[in-house]
């Protein structure tokens, strides 16, 4: 994906799936460490978030951010619309904050 601008959001927009598929392996990586996560029976990014055991270990403000991510990442896939650069960036904070909050829930010495 191409957007008109200076370098960085050339490379910003072509890491939205990208996104989409690190917060993927995050949250299998995470259902596989936690032994309260059921993983669900076709684990897809969809059912990891909105799985009932995700749920009751992380916040909705978590669960709202990663399916942001998810969305944001299915439509720049799937639409023939690119995304700007601002929702672009804005992926990338709210998949930061996710982790963030892996690390200070699951990392020793948080």
């Amino acid at each position: 994906m191409q957007v008109a601008g200076a370098g960085g959001e050339v490379l910003v927009i072509a890491q939205l799936p990208t996104g989409h598929g690190a917060l993927e392996r995050l949250l299998k990586q995470l259902y596989a460490v936690d032994d309260a996560l059921e993983t669900p029976s076709k684990p897809n990014l969809y059912k990891l978030i909105h799985d009932p055991t995700l749920a009751a270990v992380a916040s909705n403000t978590v669960i709202q951010k990663a399916d942001y991510v998810r969305k944001m990442g299915n439509a720049a896939v799937h639409e023939e619309e690119t995304p700007s650069p601002v929702e672009a960036l804005a992926v990338l904070s709210e998949l930061a904050h996710v982790a963030y909050w892996v690390g200070r829930t699951y990392l020793p010495g948080r």
